[in-house]
């Protein structure tokens, strides 16, 4: 890209201006600028167009009230950014879309080793896979910052490999960053963390920045598949407790106060819009999957909670053991333990609407915070109306230590929920779930997901430990996602 000089005329700065964007390779339609073009209107196509650039960290906004010299220097260090990093177009994928994934690891290195080794190819079975998620929970207590257990450097899976892929999780954005320093102790810290892990390599919606990275930790990223159509990974961020202060208080937060602390889910309406805009970017003839930390239907969707519905289930046992994780569907009824949030299941909400092309709007007040400060309500307004979606895989996530893999509730038809136990010997919720403590065969457990995109089905295998304290072998499960069911469960895996 040509570089922006103070010294450059009018006319250099919007011809340079016109060939950068048109080098720009992020999926976003940018506005051209014209050599013909007033400062003012320079201006409004610069700050729109560099709104876009979400994926590019420490942008400067550029007002139409700045001097010239001032937006030129504002342009050279945006530009000199994103230079360092632009987003390589990928590969074609073919019809059966893979991926690993690991959750909850909680300072353990064992899965997370594993996870990467299969990705770089010293190990089999990640092969054919397109990324590593880590879905929240990285750490847990000890109030020390996640970056003392992993690094980019031992997340890195090499030049041209499939990367690792991380979100925030509540005891990320909790206990992680609580240490001496108070300066640590905000969720926006596992953010910046974050981006040092991932960079450009997804696409970040948050453009407020705080040391130079996003305040929320919601990102997306496209896979472009065989035909040219794409599937959109979609990470949403349930902790976004400084936003949503800065969002409640007009803007006022201090980075440096400790009282600020939260395991509640605390949304924002700016990450709500973000998410519908995003899907309806997508075409009919596109993919979305959703990952998110927690269970998409409440707040805590801890076991016993989770109940599978007939004809697998009776009397607190299953009527056939032989089914791996949970059955068909999940109940309708009683399904939080306790009472509900007040923004429960809004997720799933949202998407029904999207499959259905219609409309949900609402507002709900957030979870709360240290009592310095309040994180107010966040609004949903939902038009899918005169659009076709495209095809919605489910939702990936962690949270509960045991393992669903089931689909959602009849209030949300078609909706899967694929879920993982916590990746090392981290303590199991109950029930029929893995073994822990002696007798385990692996000290990690990894799932491969499989969408086989013209089946209309998803397989998942387990990588690693897979015996149930019950006797039961957790090796794979097959969904019929069209006609929402399992369609059969199998005896051959890959095993390490």
């Amino acid at each position: 890209m040509e570089q922006i000089l103070q010294t450059d005329k009018m006319q250099e700065i919007a011809g340079k201006i016109d060939t950068a964007f048109a080098a720009l390779e992020s999926g976003e339609t940018f506005e051209q600028v014209l050599s013909s073009d007033s400062m003012s209107v320079i201006a409004g196509k610069a700050q729109r167009n560099f709104a876009k650039v979400t994926s590019d960290i420490g942008i400067k906004q550029i007002s139409q009230t700045d001097s010239m010299s001032v937006i030129a220097q504002k342009l050279k260090d945006n530009f000199d950014l994103v230079e360092q990093g632009e987003p390589i177009p990928p590969e074609p994928i073919g019809n059966t879309f893979s991926f690993l994934h690991i959750s909850d690891p909680h300072g353990g290195s064992t899965s997370v080793e594993q996870m990467v080794n299969m990705l770089k190819g010293t190990v089999s079975g990640g092969d054919d896979c397109q990324f590593g998620l880590i879905s929240g929970d990285l750490k847990a207590y000890g109030r020390t910052p996640v970056s003392d257990n992993y690094t980019s450097a031992n997340l890195s899976t090499g030049s041209g490999k499939p990367p690792v892929l991380v979100i925030n999780g509540n005891h990320d954005s909790y206990d992680s960053w609580q240490n001496t320093n108070r300066l640590y102790r905000t969720s926006y810290k596992m953010t910046q963390w974050m981006y040092g892990i991932m960079g450009n390599n997804v696409v970040w919606g948050d453009t407020n920045l705080m040391d130079n990275a996003p305040i929320s930790g919601y990102w997306y990223k496209d896979f472009t598949l065989s035909g040219g159509n794409k599937l959109r990974l979609i990470a949403i961020d349930q902790y976004e407790l400084v936003e949503a202060i800065m969002e409640a208080s007009g803007g006022t937060f201090s980075p440096d106060d400790n009282t600020a602390l939260s395991y509640n889910q605390i949304y924002t309406t700016a990450q709500f819009t973000w998410f519908v805009e995003r899907l309806k970017e997508l075409s009919g003839n596109d993919h979305v999957l959703i990952t998110l930390h927690q269970s998409p239907f409440n707040d805590n969707s801890y076991i016993p909670s989770i109940k599978p519905s007939e004809p697998y289930y009776t009397g607190n046992a299953l009527k056939e053991p032989e089914r791996l994780w949970c059955s068909e569907t999940m109940k309708d009824d009683s399904f939080c333990e306790g009472s509900n949030t007040n923004y429960n299941s809004v997720i799933c909400e949202v998407m029904k609407a999207y499959m259905n092309s219609g409309i949900y709007s609402v507002t709900k007040a957030n979870g709360t915070v240290g009592s310095n400060y309040q994180t107010g309500s966040f609004t949903v307004n939902a038009d899918f109306t005169g659009g076709t979606p495209a095809k919605f895989w489910g939702y990936v996530f962690g949270h509960l230590h045991c393992d669903v893999t089931a689909f959602a509730s009849s209030t949300y038809p078609k909706q899967p929920l694929l879920g993982i136990t916590s990746a090392n010997e981290v303590s199991i919720k109950g029930g029929d779930d893995l073994i822990y403590g002696s007798g385990h065969d692996y000290a990690y457990r990894i799932n491969k997901v499989s969408l086989m995109l013209d089946e209309d089905k998803i397989k998942v295998e387990r990588i690693g430990q897979q015996k149930t304290n019950g006797g039961r072998i957790r090796k794979e499960i097959v969904f019929d996602v069209a006609n929402g069911i399992i369609e059969s469960v199998k005896e051959t895996t890959i095993t390490q």
